[in-house]
């Protein structure tokens, strides 16, 4: 008895699976093009969120009293540039000049409220100034235009300022650069976190978690928007760093910084070890079966799977975080183990049996490995 006279008495199943998928095999093929053409619409809405929610358990009470804190004191939202000169002297007027360009530059972005730096807070050189009738605003360096000597002496060891707005060696100072909120944003913030501290003394009724996804809902769209402002901003800050780049360095920090930066982490993740894998992929496939067809066959269902799972994510909107920013170099793991079961079963078929046909062939490797590839796929899907 043949191998596939044998699977086909002990899986009837399988045969007719078998029978069925090679006779449609066309509109198997022209539907799995139809739902990747339906993919490439929705994967350029594929997003990744670095939000501080992707890396907490739902309610989270310290996160929710962090929240509270924050809202009870109002902290502006801002960022800080460190300004580096390359000669080492903040007292000079080259320095005074940069830093005087630099927060007109970031004054003319459309969400940026204030910039402070050394040369717009108040100095005092006698603290009898502070019983007269000077006006302490009038005791800036733009106001007063102090000489480099005179803030050096007002800045050293300053109380306040050191550390904040020029490091103790005195080597680089900071502006800090203040933006605009958004009030509509706000408003369902504080909105949300009346439900969340619920959460605090008593789980949340029914009506409060639909009214909670409800006011997520509403701000998701405000936030995705704020984000893209965001990247924007420091796209143009960066630029704007660059022209005084020859006569310093520049830092950028921040908390929406930091968050960028998780974001181009996860990118880089999802791009160069998707990359990786797939090199790797086509390097062993290539040493194992030394044919060109076993390394594209392997690679282009590979490639289709992930494909559709991006466009299927960017559908469910399910988005990739830090903790799941690997899933394309998983997938292409696992889906390659697949191909690898079926390729080898059918070069072992096509060995065994030298005088079936190519149909008989694909029949025989699909009643073997239909049944353990579908539980192996579909537990790792879970999974």
């Amino acid at each position: 008895m043949t191998t596939s006279a044998s699977h086909s008495s002990k899986a009837p199943v399988s045969n007719w699976l078998a029978q069925r998928i090679l006779q449609l095999r066309i509109a198997i093929l022209l539907l799995f093009a139809v739902l990747l053409a339906a993919a490439a619409v929705f994967v350029p809405q594929f997003r990744i969120d670095a939000s501080a929610d992707t890396l907490l358990v739902k309610n989270n009470a310290l996160y929710i009293k962090t929240q509270q804190a924050n809202q009870r004191f109002s902290p502006d939202e801002f960022i800080l540039v460190a300004y580096k000169p390359r000669n080492g002297e903040i007292f000079s007027s080259s320095t005074f000049t940069d830093l005087t360009w630099l927060r007109e530059q970031y004054l003319a972005l459309s969400r940026v409220q204030s910039v402070t730096s050394i040369l717009t807070v108040p100095l005092l050189s006698d603290a009898s100034v502070l019983t007269s009738d000077v006006d302490v605003a009038e005791l800036t360096w733009q106001k007063q235009q102090f000489s480099p000597q005179q803030m050096q002496q007002m800045l050293s060891d300053h109380p306040i300022f050191t550390d904040l707005l020029l490091n103790k060696a005195q080597t680089a100072t900071a502006l800090q650069i203040v933006f605009k909120p958004d009030l509509e944003l706000s408003t369902l913030e504080q909105e949300i976190l009346a439900v969340q501290q619920n959460s605090l003394q008593r789980p949340l009724t029914v009506d409060e978690e639909q009214k909670l996804e409800q006011l997520q809902q509403q701000a998701d769209p405000l936030r995705q928007a704020l984000v893209k402002q965001r990247q924007q901003e420091l796209k143009q800050i960066s630029h704007i760093n660059q022209q005084v780049a020859q006569q310093a360095e520049t830092f950028t920090g921040g908390a929406y910084v930091v968050a960028q930066h998780l974001v181009d982490i996860i990118s880089s993740d999802l791009t160069v070890f998707g990359s990786a894998i797939t090199g790797i992929i086509a390097v062993l496939l290539l040493l194992l079966y030394r044919s060109i067809r076993w390394v594209v066959f392997p690679l282009l269902a590979c490639a289709a799977s992930v494909w559709l799972t991006l466009g299927l994510f960017a559908v469910l909107d399910i988005r990739a975080t830090v903790i799941s920013a690997n899933f394309i170099a998983l997938q292409l793991i696992l889906t390659l183990a697949v191909m690898i079961h079926l390729i080898a079963t059918y070069r072992e078929v096509a060995r065994n049996n030298p005088e079936h046909s190519q149909q008989q062939r694909i029949i025989s490797t699909l009643q073997q490995k239909l049944a353990p590839c579908f539980y192996a796929t579909i537990t790792t899907s879970v999974g």
